[in-house]
């Protein structure tokens, strides 16, 4: 079971989760990002009783982050799980201006062994979004130029 905690695996999942959030921020941060995350809140669920949930921008982003030497925000959902056309339909539902937006689901699996599946928003792909995959290495860019096209020497 989780542990002995109610919800089975919820809390050490929800730990991973979180985790995979803040290897995205420091990885963002190593190359010269400035990242915000999204905050927890406090949800009121009884008397003397409080939860914190997630609070993501916009309903579905958990990272944004923005470069000195870039021409975008990068708008981030990090995901665990490997089904994604909820997260998908979530960032759908939010009118973006790709050219100022860079929207991006990051997704971690096991069967990646370390490397991240990142699918960018792109009206001009067959289904709205181009697949890359890397290995987060801190202070090297990924190749495919996910994160734009400037590279620093």
């Amino acid at each position: 079971m989780g542990g002995g905690l109610p919800g089975g695996n919820m809390a050490s999942n929800r730990a991973r989760g979180k985790a995979f959030e803040k290897r995205i921020a420091d990885y963002l941060v190593s190359i010269g990002w400035q990242v915000q995350r999204a905050p927890s809140q406090a949800k009121f669920i009884g008397p003397g009783r409080f939860v914190c949930v997630a609070s993501d921008f916009f309903g579905a982003l958990d990272i944004i982050a923005i470069h000195p030497k870039q021409m975008f925000t990068l708008c981030i959902q990090a995901t665990l799980h490997s089904g994604i056309g909820k997260k998908k339909k979530d960032l759908e539902s939010v009118t973006w201006n790709l050219v100022a937006q860079r929207v991006q689901i990051w997704q971690k699996t096991e069967s990646l062994r370390g490397g991240v599946r990142v699918l960018v928003k792109n009206n001009d792909a067959p289904d709205g979004w181009e697949e890359h995959i890397f290995r987060l290495v801190d202070g090297s860019w990924p190749a495919e130029g996910i994160l734009g096209d400037y590279r620093p020497l």
